[in-house]
């Protein structure tokens, strides 16, 4: 060690070369658990100050979010209806007509906005009637 060990954890003279290796790794092994728990708990307060300072640009931007994929998705079952009352697959001169509306959406399969748009509204982010709001395009 560095000369500053506490006399509680100072060890008899090892007997072999080899029981003062052991010795020699243990205590490091002890030292480095106790920096890496060291070093958790000062990441843990860094990460709780950075939560704090940007808590607010972080809320506005997650609102941002599930609003505009709210949007996308009424945008996409829009395109999907409007080419179902088309006369044949694929239609010719069509932009974007193998992509957008094609049955793949960008945002998934299923309720792919279902858990983060309620999980938005549990957390205050959001509320209904906007998401209602973004969907009326």
């Amino acid at each position: 060690m560095n000369g500053a060990t506490p006399p509680e954890m100072l060890l008899p003279p090892a007997a072999s070369r080899e029981q003062a290796i052991d010795v020699e790794r243990e205590a490091i092994d002890y030292v480095l658990r106790t920096l890496s728990s060291h070093e958790l708990l000062a990441l843990d307060r860094e990460g709780e100050q950075w939560a704090a300072e940007y808590a607010s640009a972080w809320k506005a931007l997650c609102k941002q979010i599930v609003l505009m994929a709210a949007k996308l998705e009424t945008l996409e079952e829009r395109a999907r209806k409007m080419l179902e009352s088309a006369p044949g697959w694929p239609i010719h001169g069509l932009a974007m007509g193998r992509t957008i509306g094609s049955g793949s959406s960008i945002l998934g399969i299923g309720d792919p906005l279902g858990e983060m748009k309620q999980a938005a509204i549990a957390e205050g982010i959001v509320s209904e009637s906007e998401i209602r709001r973004a969907s009326d395009v």
